[in-house]
């Protein structure tokens, strides 16, 4: 019985301390973020509120972050416009979001939220 004790704090410390090590490799880890808005509304004027940018019918935007979130926060002046917006990491669509007028797109890229 005492044996069991012993393996399974054994086993629990393994555990935490691996833990402590992703958790470290994540802050190191590089990941492909892209961004992308772009309106059903031909001619649309969008603002990037993030990069002071205001683009007209699409934009995209590739680069490497080691951050642990993606955010886009856009806008048209015109409420009928609808604006799409998606996040990408390492290739993959990870968050996806329309709306009229305004939106605010936010992703957490990785780790756990702690």
């Amino acid at each position: 019985m005492r044996f069991k004790g012993i393996k399974v704090l054994s086993l629990l410390l393994i555990f935490l301390i691996m833990g402590s090590c992703i958790e470290e490799d994540l802050d190191e880890k590089e990941q492909l973020l892209e961004y992308r808005v772009y309106s059903n509304t031909e001619g649309a004027l969008i603002s990037l509120t993030d990069y002071s940018l205001t683009v007209k019918d699409y934009w995209e935007k590739k680069f490497v972050t080691k951050g642990y979130y993606g955010q886009i926060v856009a806008r048209c002046d015109d409420p009928k416009v609808l604006i799409t917006a998606e996040i990408y990491v390492d290739g993959k669509l990870r968050a996806k979001m329309e709306k009229n007028s305004y939106l605010n797109l936010t992703h957490r890229i990785k780790g756990n939220g702690y």
